[in-house]
Order: C-alpha cells, then sequence, then structure tokens
C-alpha cells in the first residue's frame, strides 16, 4: 500500500542529523521507486543504497549537505573554498569509494551524477538527461523528495503537487521513467480506487 511508505518516511524523520537522515530517506524512496520501474533488480537496489549511504561521504557539514543548487541563496553564503567543495564532492566521493574492494560501477555513476539535472543546470558537469544513467534519474527524483520529506514532513497533497510540477519538466528518457514510478509508488491507492471505480461503471 502506497500509505506505508508515509508512515515508514515520518518514523525515519526526527531531524537531528541531516546527512544520516537524509541517507535514510533516500535508500527508502530510491528502492521504492526503482521497484516500480523497468529497472527493479536486487542488483540495482543495492547499487541505489550504497549511493545513498556514501554519496555526501567528501563533505564535512549538515551545511554544505543541505546544498542543492548553484543558484539557491544557502550556496552563495558560503566561502569559496566551501562552494568548491560542494561542486566537487560528487567526483570526490565517488573517487573515494572506488578504493572500496567490490563496490559496483553503477554506485560510482549515481554518486558522481547525484547533482546533475535535467537541463543540464547541475554539477560538476552540466550533464542533461540524455546522458544520466537510469538509476542516476531514479537516485535524483527521489533526493528531491528526501530533501522535501525532511525539511516539510510528509503530506501526500504536497507530494501530488511536486511531482505534477516535476512532470511538467520530466518529459524525456529516464527522468521520464523515473518519475512515471514515483507515482506508482505515492499513489498506487488511488489508481487501484480508480481502476474499480472505472470498471464498475462500465
Amino acid at each position: 500500500r502506497s500509505g506505508e511508505i508515509y508512515d515508514l518516511l515520518r518514523h525515519i524523520t526526527r531531524r537531528s542529523n541531516y546527512i544520516s537522515e537524509h541517507s535514510f530517506l533516500l535508500t527508502y524512496i530510491s528502492c521504492s521507486i526503482l521497484k516500480e520501474s523497468p529497472y527493479a533488480h536486487p542488483d540495482n537496489e543495492l547499487s541505489l543504497s550504497v549511493a545513498a549511504f556514501f554519496h555526501d561521504i567528501a563533505l564535512d557539514s549538515h551545511e554544505k549537505a543541505r546544498v542543492q543548487s548553484k543558484h539557491e541563496n544557502q550556496f552563495k553564503m558560503l566561502g569559496i573554498a566551501d562552494q568548491e567543495d560542494v561542486i566537487h564532492h560528487p567526483m570526490r566521493g565517488a573517487k573515494l569509494v572506488s578504493q572500496i574492494t567490490g563496490i559496483p560501477d553503477k554506485v560510482l555513476t549515481i554518486m558522481s551524477q547525484h547533482h546533475e539535472k535535467y537541463d543540464g543546470t547541475g554539477f560538476p558537469n552540466g550533464i542533461d538527461y540524455k546522458r544520466i544513467h537510469p538509476l542516476s534519474a531514479i537516485f535524483n527524483l527521489s533526493h528531491e523528495l528526501a530533501v522535501y520529506f525532511y525539511d516539510s514532513g510528509q503530506n501526500p497533497a504536497n507530494i501530488r503537487d511536486i511531482l505534477q510540477d516535476l512532470s511538467r519538466e520530466y518529459l524525456r528518457g529516464n527522468y521520464k521513467m523515473a518519475l512515471d514510478a514515483a507515482f506508482k509508488v505515492f499513489f498506487a491507492d488511488e489508481e487501484a480506487l480508480e481502476d474499480q471505480s472505472n470498471k464498475k461503471a462500465v
């Protein structure tokens, strides 16, 4: 049931340790979306989980980890050295984790792409949706939702608005795939009820 994910995410969020709680939220959300996608597989679930726990390993503060874009005030208020840390942490983190024996290559790809954007305005490499790995697209959408859940709670109406806003942006490729899967995760109960109503009407 889609309602169960809200209960689970609400239980995780204590707002006492951003990096830790954000990583847990990201793990549950990304793996839930993965299960509703064409890429559902235990190996991919492992890759998303490992990436979620390590994606901010190259950052040394919660303040830096909370930055999501170079265009937001929180980034602009940082000093130059801290801004550099934020911009380069996806690649630096992937390099650190690559030294662990047995880490799947997909983990490194997800980590290095986790601040890239659909339209190419992200960092560190400014690549757009056409060059984003499918698991990275799932991870990046989940990342946006995890930030919302941490900051603003778990209101289903707001989640629907967020996903509908993104549906006007995520029109193609792996981001569209991830978005379709996210709707199934968070609103499966509503879709099932709607299907039942339609069948009765026929």
